[in-house]
């Protein structure tokens, strides 16, 4: 029973059915699942399988965006029950943006939508954004993690940028930065002194938590 629902959970992110998604969450909760099972075993995992589509160009923006705000209305059923007692559930915030430059937003799109579909809160700043827009919001918005996209070779120097203005304001151990974008590696990463780089949307997710983790040991 438990997995006919995940996968009818699933099915409705998948499909961009938001009254599939919130009939069957609703079900699942009413049976007795909790609050963590049905985001990571229905909701994430629909948008995972968008995300694995969208790699492998086998679906379009539009389609991901549909999943993903049929997934946004799982979530907002679910997210009321996530507190304290689910100790397993982690939660952080991301800031993420294309740097100034670059008005490319279609992986940065789906990087957000993934790390919403994982849990995360996050403020997507669009496209063409200076590192002071970055930092700033880090600030206002107490993030915990700085996506810097860029697809151009020209603009990737600006998420070196965005790192020289938390050095110089002395925020550099506040937040942990990933970077991201067709003209960057991890060689770039380590070399601009990021504590992340993900090739792909689902990549990226993996690497978020990953960061998360490591902050709340530190």
């Amino acid at each position: 029973m438990t997995e006919n629902i995940l996968t009818l959970i699933k099915d409705g992110v998948v499909n961009g059915d938001p009254e599939q998604v919130r009939k069957y969450v609703t079900e699942a909760f009413e049976s007795g699942m909790g609050p963590q099972d049905i985001l990571e075993g229905g909701l994430t995992a629909g948008l995972e399988v968008m995300g694995e589509r969208w790699n492998r160009l086998e679906v379009f923006l539009p389609e991901v965006m549909k999943s993903a705000k049929a997934m946004k209305v799982g979530f907002e059923i679910v997210k009321p029950q996530l507190g304290s007692k689910d100790s397993d559930f982690r939660m952080g915030t991301v800031v993420i943006g294309t740097v100034k430059g670059d008005v490319h937003d279609i992986g940065k799109t789906v990087v957000a939508t993934m790390l919403i579909g994982a849990g995360f809160e996050v403020f997507d700043l669009g496209v063409d954004q200076a590192p002071s827009m970055f930092v700033d919001t880090a600030i206002e918005k107490d993030a915990d993690i700085i996506g810097l996209s860029s697809l151009l070779t020209t603009s990737m120097a600006i998420q070196r940028d965005v790192i020289d203005l938390l050095d110089t304001l002395e925020l550099r151990d506040r937040f942990q930065v990933m970077v991201g974008g067709a003209p960057t590696n991890q060689e770039w990463a380590d070399t601009i002194g990021a504590q992340g780089w993900a090739a792909d949307a689902h990549a990226a997710v993996a690497k978020a938590k990953e960061l998360m983790e490591t902050k709340k040991s530190s």
